[in-house]
């Protein structure tokens, strides 16, 4: 019995080393190519057929891949013979000859897709092909355009047999690695530092490194830094408010163009940059990065291992920390950059609802002040965050409520510090503090004719006259593209949605003929979600890291491979009753239910944007993985269960599952 776990356990690992090697594939095929055996295809172009009207060859692929310049040049040539390349213009790197008589010697692999691609139309020449001193003809003329690959070694199986060995051998390598891993892992006594620590050091140290990388990233060229979606616009209406001798006026008309559904707090840090850099006269880029790194130093020093250790009772250890912010920058590494606002948003969001917390465990008033500041603030900047408040605030009260009447025990046994006149306070103070954060944004709608306390949306607030944003959003989720600019992925199966409930594409719906599409097909719509909800954490639509859309090399399928990892992880410690147990309690689902649960869910029947995945990130990068799990190897008595069979077992399947649901949403 013993044998037969232990054999279990090395398949698992074996299939995920072939897993892992299978995201090399880029590499692999390079140095597949340079141990085919090599030959070459000398092409003469002779007199064109009756219907040409030239005597052209258009030569785009070699091997099945595209054509460099270097290549063309080193090739053996007589006649005319010129290389277009994609920047003159072509759709393809091209070799065009034009010279009848001309010929050219091109090196191929001798594998069944060793040989050329060639573009066939109406002034295309006839050409002799010799390979191995065989020659062939081919009249390539097309009249609609066509194009001709020809393979001479189509039924070769070596370059096959080549690819199988060396991914053989190269699962062989990460097989090896994976097995010193294991059993560095299983046998390995963690030394820690101890848990005694101060935020503040935390939050400094962090904020230094920060700040450090943004300055030294920005100086050697962040790619589209400032250019990405509305970051320019924010930058602008900053730079605006924040010039000297700004009259009330230019205010007055540059608030009227900002979008209704914009709070200025998206504003709020390019004007603070602009501001101390035009009257310091210092790069106002400079000044900038001190606030992401500020308040991702506030996030990850202070917000998230102070909720850990609210809610579990004792702090992480210095080096959970570490590995939390890891976890996610590698992922979001755009946001310390980034001058859309989300990383301020998001942080303020859980930063309220950690204060608010901090209010029931301890009755600080203070507490509730900047509960009700950060709330705010995280509203000005997105009202994605609105229904989430909300649903916070209701369950505060529903609490507070709750432990009047009975006591209460687990994460809230010191509630009854909170009496009646320390809540009155606390909401006095709470509704000053979220009330003051308001007045600029008040302001704001009362010089656009609107009355309120947050940014609004309304019919034509964005591209349309008879449409708010979110319908838009639901409109365009319905024509069938789940994700929005600048990744635009469709989907037939939620296109097919609206057209059963015959809306026509032609149609903007309305919010209410939205969901009657949803309900008409309930099993449909619930498909949908749950696309939505991958797409919140597929790395491929989120177009912040890498920098490049996505397309299909290596760099990318190995990307997404760590990605689901760490999404089987937590998927692992949160399904699994012994893991959950072991790393997580009841009010780590609480706590995260309700924040997640409030700026997500409005947007599942919507089409989608990168930003909105972030929440969903940060709890099973940082939070799940980077706190509860590494809790679990960290601890020595709990680790085997988290490096046996199961949790492998449970990653492969995980991990090729979520590629196969990726490659078929992407295709």
């Amino acid at each position: 019995m013993k044998y037969r776990v232990v054999l279990k356990k090395y398949i698992w690992l074996v299939l995920f080393a072939v897993l892992i090697s299978s995201c090399f594939f880029t590499h692999i095929n390079k140095i597949a190519d340079l141990l085919l055996p090599k030959t070459e295809i000398k092409l003469t172009i002779t007199d064109p057929g009756k219907l040409s009207k030239g005597h052209e060859v258009w030569i785009y692929l070699i091997d099945g891949k595209e054509i460099e310049k270097n290549t063309f040049e080193s090739m053996e040539k007589t006649g005319e013979w010129s290389f277009m390349s994609q920047e003159d213009g072509a759709a393809n790197n091209t070799i065009i000859g034009s010279t009848v008589g001309g010929t050219i010697v091109i090196p191929i692999n001798k594998s069944c897709s060793g040989g050329i691609n060639i573009w066939m139309q109406s002034y295309s020449a006839s050409i002799n092909m010799e390979v191995d001193n065989v020659i062939s003809n081919y009249d390539l003329y097309s009249e609609e355009g066509e194009y001709l690959q020809i393979t001479p070694y189509e039924d070769s199986l070596i370059s096959i047999g080549i690819r199988a060995v060396l991914y053989g051998l190269f699962s062989a390598l990460i097989m090896a690695v994976l097995l010193i891993c294991y059993k560095l892992m299983y046998s390995a006594n963690f030394t820690l530092q101890d848990r005694k620590y101060y935020y503040r050091s935390i939050v400094l140290a962090v904020f230094i490194c920060t700040y450090i990388f943004d300055v030294l990233w920005y100086k050697h060229g962040i790619t589209n830094f400032n250019a990405f979606g509305d970051q320019p616009g924010y930058w602008e209406i900053g730079g605006v408010f924040a010039k000297s001798g700004v009259t009330g006026e230019i205010i007055r008309e540059t608030i009227k163009r900002i979008p209704s559904f914009r709070g200025y707090g998206v504003f709020l840090p390019s004007f603070i940059a602009q501001f101390i850099g035009n009257r310091l006269n210092i790069d106002s880029y400079l000044v900038y990065f001190t606030l992401p790194a500020l308040t991702s130093a506030f996030l990850f020093g202070y917000v998230m291992p102070k909720l850990y250790e609210v809610i579990h009772g004792r702090k992480v250890y210095i080096i959970q920390i570490v590995l939390a912010y890891i976890n996610f920058f590698v992922f979001y590494k755009g946001n310390l950059v980034s001058i859309d606002g989300d990383l301020f948003g998001m942080t303020f969001y859980l930063a309220g609802a950690l204060f608010i917390v901090m209010v029931f465990l301890t009755g600080h008033i203070r507490y509730a002040m900047l509960s009700g500041m950060f709330l705010s603030l995280s509203l000005a900047i997105r009202t994605s965050y609105l229904i989430g408040v909300m649903i916070i605030l209701i369950i505060s009260i529903v609490v507070f409520m709750s432990s009047s009447l009975k006591s209460n025990t687990g994460m809230f046994k010191n509630i009854d510090k909170l009496s009646i006149h320390k809540f009155t306070l606390a909401a006095v103070a709470f509704s000053l503090a979220f009330l003051l954060i308001c007045l600029p944004q008040i302001y704001i709608n009362n010089q656009r004719g609107h009355y309120g306390l947050f940014a609004y949306d309304k019919d034509g607030a964005y591209i349309t006259k008879t449409t708010t944003l979110l319908e838009q959003g639901m409109d365009s989720a319905l024509s069938g593209w789940i994700t929005g600019y600048p990744t635009q992925v469709f989907d037939d199966q939620i296109h097919s949605i609206r057209k059963n409930a015959m809306y026509l594409d032609t149609k903007e719906i309305t919010m209410a003929q939205g969901f009657d599409a949803y309900a008409k097909k309930p099993l449909d719509a619930c498909v949908a979600i749950a696309k939505r909800l991958f797409a919140f954490v597929d790395i491929k639509f989120n177009i912040t890291l890498p920098n490049e859309l996505w397309s299909a090399n290596t760099k990318f399928y190995l990307f997404s491979t760590i990605n689901y990892l760490f999404l089987a992880t937590a998927a692992f410690t949160m399904l699994n009753r012994k893991a959950r147990e072991l790393v997580f309690c009841r009010h780590d689902f609480l706590f995260w239910g309700i924040s997640l649960f409030g700026p997500i869910a409005p947007m599942l029947a919507a089409r989608l944007e990168w930003r909105q995945g972030m929440l969903l990130y940060l709890f099973y990068l940082s939070y799940a993985c980077g706190y509860c799990f590494l809790e679990g190897i960290l601890d020595r008595e709990k680790r085997p269960y988290f490096i046996n069979n199961k949790y492998l077992s449970f990653v492969t399947i995980f991990v090729f599952v979520c590629h196969g649901i990726s490659l078929t949403m992407y295709s």
